[in-house]
């Protein structure tokens, strides 16, 4: 704990001395014209390197996402219809397991 104490003394009071050696430097910086310079290079830096860099990786991503959806709609599409040849194969019983058939004369009312 002393140790992380003394490092801690010795930095602040290097910022200290570097301050005090630039008193005007100091005095004459103007926080608005230092953001405006930085947000100018963080644009340039955007438009010339990243952009580009940005799309490339989200276009990959939105193609994956995409055969991704794909895959889970077939997926439920077959499942939709494996429930329907269910219900459909239920529908044609009669209770005891055999098919309803039209020329079948004694299930008929």
């Amino acid at each position: 704990m002393i140790v992380y104490f003394l490092i801690f003394i010795l930095s602040t009071g290097g910022i200290s001395v570097l301050a005090l050696r630039r008193k005007e430097e100091i005095a004459q910086f103007n926080f608005a014209t230092f953001m405006d310079n930085i947000v100018s290079k963080i644009l340039e830096w955007w438009y010339s390197e990243a952009h580009s860099y940005f799309l490339k990786i989200l276009e990959k991503y939105l193609r994956k996402s995409r055969i991704w959806v794909l895959k889970m709609e077939s997926f439920l599409f077959r499942k939709a219809r494996a429930i329907r040849n269910i219900s459909e194969k239920n529908e044609n019983s009669n209770g005891n397991g055999n098919g309803f058939h039209s020329n079948d004369t004694t299930n008929t009312q």
